[in-house]
This record gives structure tokens, C-alpha cells and sequence, in this order.
């Protein structure tokens, strides 16, 4: 459901009572952030909501309404007509200027939003006066025992020989610790990672996404019904979110009581060797192995310059929990002249490139290295500098960092999984679909579908731009037709 309703509107001047001065009243906000206005729990999150307390929202300042024209003392109309708007973001005509001022005085929502790949589903509201957005994920959480719990009579036996049968049941205190520090977690990791932009010529309104999940006590209010299992080893968990979009739908997933703790050195190597294989990708992209030279030059020539500016673009445009593998730079010279000049020519040479990469400000480390006269004398070929990203690396990484609660709650979103790349069937169309809605919206897909990386939907943490795109979906679905869907970038 979708729907717009202005702010301070009559209907509710007569059914809500003014707010005292100086406090505010957050009208046009669903019931459940009104209710905790103000309440801060001890993380500083809005109690119930996960909603950060520090937005500092201005929440539901009336406007006071503009003054009718009248008459002046000298009895004639006060004005001809109102004044063109000016200033750098003014309308080029008065309509269109009051109905942008309008508009950043309404909220808008989108009740049970479904993404248009068929994936997910959430609420998402906007405020533009205030540049803030939320999408919230209602969950209705159902606690079990472990999946290994031993039989009554095992059970019995334990507790009769002093062992601890506590690790197979849930406590209410650990009920209650496992849903703060889900939402806590999730809505940290996923929250204000990204700003949505408007593009529209003279409305330059921003949006700010709060997302989060919202643990309900009633099923019938969850978008989501999951199973959380109690257990004391990572058993993995799954999000159920294909939505029809038949009324009522719910989908289903099952988490683990350590989902929420991070899993450290989670297939690192792994993570390591797509990056690298990235760079190796980017390199051969940009033709920039070998750089060629002069003879008797350590100066990189106009063309390899250019090739190698468009290298430095795609190593800039690593993930940021991505490792930085180490770009591999040996220096040649070809074979007439004295060797011992040669190692030192090839050197310069290796430098020279490691130069150009660094003042274009790729985070990569450089491995340099002058490898002296090679081949023929005479041979110009040979006058070269290759580049090649590390394959030693990969084998010592261990920083790789993988978020079980974030990953499963992307699924509520309708993002896909990364670290499989699907062509045919369901999977495939909803690959498919992804990808054509991040080129509608100007972001990046994944480099190659199965890669292992740090992506928070592939065996990371990073929220991408991507990752924002079903949200950035909802937007557009509560804003159009004042500003469509496209004339949203995401930052």
C-alpha cells in the first residue's frame, strides 16, 4: 500500500491535541517511532525501533500558513502578483516552486513494499524536510531449542553427572539479548551507508535511509517470520524471500543464536583470490602490462599514461573491506649497453610506473623491482615495465570478516546472494533483474557473479551502493510523481 498524507493536515488538528511548546509532535510518523519520541535505550538506540536517536529530527514543526493578500491602508490590492523565485535552487516559476515547497512539507510511505525483482519486503517512509528515510523489516522472532538437543532420558543423565544442559535451551534474558543486539548490529551495519540525491532541476531534496529491523510480538504484523535456534556452533541460516506479491504474503527465514557475532578469517584466502583475480581482470582491461619505453628512457610516454589511469580507476574501485593486494612492478631494458646500467635503467623504470599509480591514489602497496637487460640486444620490446597483482598474497591473508545477521537481512530486502552466479531459472531471473535495476539507477552489479569477496551479500560486511537499490525503489514508488524513481542517484 502506498500513500502520501500531508502533514498537520485538519483531520488531525482536530484529533490531536497541540503539543506543548517546545516539544514538538511527529506527525505523519508510523505510531510506533511517535510512541518513542524522546525514550533513548542505553545503546542510544530509540527504544523498540532501532531508530538512532542522534538524527535530531525535527519532527512535525508546523509551517505557519502564508497571509492572505489584502488590502493596504491606502485601500488597493497589496501586491500585482508574487515575485519570481530566486536564489541557486530556485524553480523557474512560482507554481513550480510552491509545489516543491508542498512537497518537502508532506511524509510519505510505502506500506509492505514489494521490490519489483519479487524479492523482500519491507515499510519505507520519507520525511524530505527533515532529508531522513526508514525502511524497516517487521520480524516476529520464535525461539527453539538446538537442533542437536539429546533425548529427555539423555537429558536427565547429563544434569544427574554435574554436565551443563543449558547449552540446548533458551533463557528469557538470552531471548531478550539476542534481539537487542540483532537490531543493534543490522541497523548499524546498514543504516546511512549510502545518501540518496535528487537530480531534478531546483529540487535538491536528500534522503537519509534509517534500515532496520523491528521485532514484533504478533505474527500477523511480521513481513518476516523467523526461526531462531539456539546452538554452540555455526550452523548457517537462510532467508525464504520470494514474494509473489499475493496479498497477506510472509516470508520465513531461520537464524542462529551466533549470528550475531562476527565470523573473523571466513574463507579469507578466498576473498584474497578474487581480488586478485579483479586486478588481474582490470589490468588486462586497461592493456596496461607492459609498459613500454624508450630507449635508454625512464619516462612513461602520453599512451601508457592514459592505460594506466584507467588501471588506477578499477584498483580505486576495490570494495573497502577488500584486502589490498600488492601490485607486482619488475622493470626491464633490453640488452646492448653495460648490465650493471641496465639493472639501475629497469629499476627507474619500475619506479616511474609505481609513481603514476600512486599520485592517482590507489591504496595498493607497490612491490617494485629492476630485473636488468632481458632477450636480444637492440630488442625494444624488451624496454618494459609488467605489472601483475601479487599471487603469494592470497595465501597469508586472514582479515577477511563475514556478518551472518546483515547477510540473511539483505535476503529481507530482495538482494540476492553474490557468491553464486545464476543464468537460468528463478535465481537467474532475479539476477538478471538486479542487475538491470543498478544500471537504471547508475551503481555498479557485482565485477563477476561468484566472486567471494567482502560484499555484505557475498562473505563480508560492506553495504554497498548496490545494496541500497529495492530502498532506493521504494523511494521513487513514494515520491513520483514529483520526482521519479530515476531522478534519484545514490551516493
Amino acid at each position: 500500500m502506498y500513500s502520501r498524507r500531508p502533514r498537520n493536515s485538519e483531520s488531525q488538528a482536530e484529533t490531536e491535541p497541540a503539543p506543548p511548546p517546545g516539544t514538538g509532535n511527529a506527525v505523519g510518523m508510523p505510531q510506533f517511532l511517535r510512541e518513542n519520541e524522546g525514550a533513548e535505550s542505553e545503546t542510544g538506540m530509540d527504544a523498540g525501533t532501532g531508530m538512532d536517536a542522534s538524527t535530531g529530527m525535527d519532527a512535525g514543526v508546523t509551517d505557519a500558513a502564508p497571509a492572505e493578500a489584502g488590502p493596504t491602508d491606502a485601500g488597493v490590492p497589496a501586491g500585482v502578483g508574487p515575485a519570481l523565485p530566486t536564489g541557486p535552487n530556485a524553480c523557474t516559476t512560482v507554481e513550480e516552486e510552491e509545489r516543491k515547497s508542498r512537497f518537502g512539507a508532506r511524509s510519505f510511505s510505502a506500506l509492505d513494499f514489494r521490490p519489483s525483482a519479487g524479492y523482500g519486503k519491507f515499510d519505507a517512509y520519507y520525511w524530505p524536510d527533515v532529508s531522513l528515510m526508514a525502511a524497516i523489516v517487521k520480524m516476529k522472532f520464535n525461539y527453539v531449542q538446538a537442533d542437536n538437543t539429546p533425548t529427555l532420558n539423555v537429558l536427565m543423565q547429563m544434569a544427574m553427572a554435574g554436565q551443563d544442559i543449558s547449552q540446548f535451551f533458551w533463557t528469557e534474558a538470552e531471548k531478550t539479548q539476542f534481539a537487542t543486539d540483532y537490531v543493534q548490529r543490522v541497523s548499524s551495519q546498514w543504516s546511512f551507508a549510502h545518501t540518496f540525491r535528487s537530480t531534478k532541476a531546483c529540487w535538491p531534496f536528500t534522503a537519509r535511509p534509517h534500515v532496520t529491523p523491528r521485532v514484533v510480538d504478533d505474527v500477523a504484523d511480521a513481513h518476516f517470520n523467523v526461526t531462531v535456534h539456539k546452538t554452540n556452533t555455526f550452523r548457517g541460516s537462510a532467508f525464504r524471500a520470494r514474494n509473489p506479491g499475493t496479498p497477506g504474503w510472509q516470508g520465513t527465514g531461520d537464524l542462529d543464536s551466533l549470528d550475531t557475532t562476527d565470523l573473523n578469517n571466513r574463507m579469507s584466502t578466498d576473498v584474497a583470490r578474487s581480488e586478485r583475480q579483479r586486478l588481474e581482470r582490470a589490468v588486462a582491461s586497461a592493456t596496461a602490462s607492459p609498459v613500454q619505453f624508450a630507449r635508454g628512457s625512464d619516462t612513461v610516454e602520453a599512451a601508457d599514461r592514459a592505460r594506466l589511469l584507467t588501471l588506477a580507476d578499477a584498483m580505486k574501485a576495490k570494495n573497502p573491506s577488500d584486502p589490498a593486494v600488492p601490485m607486482v612492478l619488475n622493470g626491464f631494458a633490453s640488452a646492448e649497453g653495460g648490465a650493471t646500467d641496465n639493472r639501475t635503467l629497469s629499476l627507474r623504470r619500475a619506479e616511474a610506473v609505481a609513481s603514476e599509480l600512486r599520485a592517482a591514489g590507489v591504496p595498493q602497496p607497490m612491490v617494485i623491482a629492476g630485473l636488468g637487460p632481458t632477450g636480444a640486444p637492440n630488442d625494444a620490446a624488451n624496454r618494459k615495465v609488467e605489472l601483475a597483482p601479487s599471487t603469494t598474497f592470497e595465501g597469508t591473508y586472514t582479515g577477511n570478516r563475514f556478518a551472518p545477521d546483515a547477510h540473511e537481512f539483505g535476503h529481507a530486502l530482495g538482494m540476492p546472494d553474490e557468491y553464486d552466479n545464476h543464468t537460468t531459472g528463478l535465481l537467474g531471473d532475479k539476477q538478471t533483474a538486479f542487475v538491470q535495476l543498478a544500471q537504471a539507477a547508475g551503481v555498479a552489479p557485482p565485477d563477476q557473479w561468484g566472486d567471494r569477496t567482502s560484499s555484505v551479500m557475498a562473505n563480508g560486511v560492506d553495504v554497498l551502493p548496490r545494496h541500497y537499490l529495492t530502498i532506493w525503489e521504494a523511494l521513487g514508488s513514494m515520491t513520483a510523481p514529483d520526482i521519479t524513481r530515476n531522478e534519484w542517484s545514490i551516493d
